[in-house]
């Protein structure tokens, strides 16, 4: 839990390790409902209205995003009290302590952006979601606005650095299949446990990478398996998974699919992060939406 006050290059580290998943979905419009960031903000709008309550026991609440909200509002009512200590550590639960930091930089240092913006990427981490490359940027400049003499001690090298990294996964998925495949299970577990439904959903996602045949049954079962366990987060490579193995069973794929698609195999190809494609640009325009 001490990592919330490391030094940058080991809070940068954390958002890139396998075991917290890969990045954020590619951008889609923008759902309350999926979205978690907005989740927690309309969660919290609906606890301050009193249209929902926080449970007895919302800490063992499975849904992290739901666990995010609660702490959230009850710091805010006073329920959680926020010590300045920063090196005070008051769960062990990342998603909750997240939170928890985010109150005590308000109280250090006021309610600010770079405050926000410091915080959401630690959330990020909590939630197992890959910050994109603005979000990097804009965490160390707010890094280096709330702890100046720390991060002048840094090189600013960490982007670069970060990319090669990505780039070093890339070149394992291409190359050693089976070795990406093993870091994918440990992070499955690490996130869920060690489960036979963790160990499932692995094997399922291993035979897309290797492209080896499924059948409905097992995508079935793999669907099923995610929404128990990762309700309410998708992580880029879970939709590649889907997206593969819906071309294989021949089941419908909407023109906005099927570009996606296209852009995640051309990335396995050239030895590119799922991270790095331009998804933003990624309209019917496209070359691989032709």
């Amino acid at each position: 839990m001490q990592k919330y006050l490391l030094p940058l290059t080991c809070l940068l580290s954390l958002f890139f390790i396998f075991s917290c998943g890969e990045s954020e979905d590619p951008p889609t419009p923008i759902d309350p409902n999926t979205d978690p960031f907005l989740r927690i903000e309309s969660l919290v709008e609906q606890l301050e209205a009193l249209e929902i309550g926080v449970p007895d026991n919302w800490e063992k609440t499975r849904d992290p995003v739901e666990r995010a909200a609660y702490t959230r509002f009850l710091i805010s009512i006073g329920r959680i009290p926020v010590s300045l200590d920063l090196n005070d550590i008051y769960t062990e639960d990342d998603v909750v302590q997240a939170e928890y930091y985010r109150a005590q930089l308000v109280k250090r240092f006021g309610d600010i952006p770079e405050v926000h913006t410091f915080t959401d990427n630690i959330l990020r981490n909590a939630l197992a979601i890959y910050p994109t490359d603005a979000e990097i940027k804009a965490f160390e400049k707010a890094y280096a606005f709330l702890f100046p003499e720390e991060a002048s001690k840094i090189k600013p090298t960490h982007s670069e650095r970060i990319s090669k990294e990505l780039e070093e996964l890339a070149r394992i998925r291409k190359e050693d299949p089976e070795a990406w495949i093993e870091h994918n299970l440990a992070r499955l577990i690490k996130e869920y446990g060690d489960t036979r439904d963790v160990r499932t959903a692995a094997d399922f996602m291993g035979k897309i990478e290797l492209g080896q045949t499924i059948t409905k049954a097992e995508y079935e079962t793999y669907e099923e398996i995610m929404k128990r366990i990762s309700p309410r987060i998708r992580t880029i490579d879970q939709v590649y998974v889907e997206l593969e193995a819906k071309s294989q069973l021949l089941i419908w794929l909407s023109d906005k699919e099927q570009c996606e698609l296209k852009a995640f195999r051309w990335a396995k190809e050239e030895v590119i992060s799922f991270v790095q494609i331009d998804w933003l640009n990624l309209d019917e325009e496209h070359e691989f939406c032709q």
